[in-house]
C-alpha cells in the first residue's frame, strides 16, 4: 500500500535539521558556503541560482553567484 507524504512538513522538518547543523558547524569555527557558477545569461539558470541563495540564506549559509561571460571554457 502506497503512503501518503506531508511534503510542507517533511520539508519544514529537514530545514529545520539543516539549520541547527549549520548552527552546530558555525559554533564549531566552520562557516558552510555555496556558490553558484553561471555561465552565459541563460534566465533560467539565473532564476535557479537566485533560489539557492534565497534557501541558503535562511538556512544561515553563505552564498555566492559567480557570474562568467557566454566565452568561458
Amino acid at each position: 500500500m502506497a503512503k501518503i507524504l506531508d511534503g510542507k512538513k517533511l520539508s519544514t522538518e529537514i530545514r529545520g535539521e539543516a539549520k541547527q547543523d549549520v548552527v552546530k558547524l558555525k559554533e564549531n569555527g566552520i562557516v558552510p558556503g555555496l556558490a553558484g557558477i553561471l555561465v552565459g545569461q541563460n534566465e533560467g539558470s539565473a532564476t535557479y541560482v537566485r533560489l539557492k541563495e534565497k534557501a541558503a540564506e535562511a538556512l544561515g549559509i553563505h552564498s555566492q553567484a559567480v557570474r562568467l561571460p557566454e566565452d568561458t571554457t
